[in-house]
């Protein structure tokens, strides 16, 4: 894409913030959202329209976020069809539209659907290239924001990166999506394993990867006390697949306290053998609703970050995370260099 496109994003949903992110900082391209939609960050290069028809009369790219059969609106696709904009739809959404419709599509994205296939040597084959690890906390954990900056870094400083993202539209910011049966559940969890290993074990041997970076789904401990939910079955399936040479953990930004940092670096450690993993502080607070008692993601301020970090920066192998602060990615990358030279050596 071109550096003046405009690329609508509709409708807008807070797990397509890092796209937000990578469009804006990485391409310099202008994204047009739609009022009501609740991104965090209004710049330069984020344009808000009252309605979907002014945001299309603005936009040469519109990407379609539809999840469902239900939420499809097939008004505005063809509207976007009528003004020869270029569509962006989900594998699972493209396969919902009528032909009259689908044909306009210009790129689709979504999850690896290569078949899982049946191995009769259930054995892993390990990986001759450093793996970097990005876990989180729980979900809006900012791991794909990490992933593109840390990679960034690393490529400037001249190393070839293998970049697999957790998100379904991996492909649209570069990266190696995901295969689709890792999220389906006629496989057991043994074959995801099986399976994970060898779809990156696939990916390295078509090009001479430096080092691999790849974010894992989900969270690594349940958070909601009143809604039982992600308990870290992906980092189970992800650390059994694979050895993390380099373990990051993203966290929320909330108070803490050396000791809860302790704590979670055990919890990685006896249940998922991350050994000695980098925490980093993202610019994401996490809070449960009084009413419903479901999750709320807010954007902390950042001086809010700062103080939070300021309470427990003395702890070893901890950073902070936000737009304006990417030195400390740097930094990190730096030690990340080292740690691998060393090992290497």
């Amino acid at each position: 894409m071109n550096s003046n496109v405009n690329v609508m994003i509709y409708p807008y949903k807070k797990d397509y913030s890092e796209l937000v992110y990578y469009y804006t900082e990485v391409l310099n391209q202008t994204i047009v959202l739609i009022s009501g939609s609740y991104y965090e960050e209004i710049g330069p290069n984020i344009n808000m329209f009252q309605n979907f028809s002014q945001g299309l009369e603005n936009s040469e790219t519109v990407i379609f976020t539809y999840s469902s059969l239900e939420e499809i609106d097939y008004n505005n696709i063809e509207s976007a069809v009528c003004g020869k904009k270029k569509i962006i739809v989900s594998n699972k959404i493209y396969n919902f539209l009528p032909t009259s419709l689908s044909r306009y599509v210009s790129k689709t994205f979504g999850y690896n659907l290569s078949n899982y296939k049946e191995d009769p040597f259930a054995n892993l084959f390990r990986m001759n290239i450093p793996i970097i690890g990005i876990s989180g906390m729980g979900s809006n954990a900012e791991k794909t924001l990490t992933q593109i900056e840390l990679s960034r870094f690393f490529e400037s400083c001249g190393y070839k990166v293998c970049n697999i993202a957790s998100k379904e539209y991996a492909s649209l910011i570069g990266m190696n999506p995901l295969p689709s049966y890792l999220f389906e559940n006629q496989n057991s969890v043994e074959e995801k394993v099986i399976g994970l290993n060898r779809y990156i074990y696939s990916i390295c041997q078509h090009e001479n990867y430096d080092v691999i970076v790849i974010t894992v789904p989900g969270g690594i401990i349940p958070l909601n006390p009143f809604s039982y939910g992600d308990i870290g079955v992906m980092n189970f399936i992800f650390s059994n697949a694979l050895r993390f040479d380099i373990n990051i953990l993203n966290i929320y930004a909330q108070k803490t306290n050396k000791k809860f940092i302790n704590e979670i670096k055990k919890i990685c450690m006896w249940k998922y053998a991350y050994t000695m993993p980098r925490i980093i502080m993202t610019h994401t607070g996490y809070y449960i609703n009084s009413d419903d008692k479901k999750e709320i993601y807010i954007k902390e301020s950042e001086s809010q970050i700062e103080n939070l970090y300021e309470e427990i920066q003395g702890e070893n192998r901890l950073t902070k995370f936000y737009k304006n602060s990417r030195k400390d990615i740097q930094k990190m990358g730096r030690s990340i260099i080292r740690e691998l030279q060393e090992n290497l050596g």
